[in-house]
């Protein structure tokens, strides 16, 4: 399993995402940048900060 906080790149947002994979927690966090954040397009840099912050959780 792993996890990302939005609010390691998005200040005071306390949405936390838990995914089977990267893959799930990238998708996640694209909707909900898109639908929360109003950010429909991800830079290729913000994509990678996001990715070194997904972190491995025991299940």
């Amino acid at each position: 399993m792993k996890s990302f906080w939005c609010g390691a790149v998005i200040p005071d947002c306390d949405t936390r995402f838990v995914g089977s994979d990267e893959p799930d927690v990238l998708r996640q966090v694209a909707a909900h940048a898109a639908g929360v954040h109003g950010l429909d397009h991800l830079p290729a840099a913000t994509v990678d900060r996001v990715r070194r912050l997904i972190s491995d959780i025991s299940e």
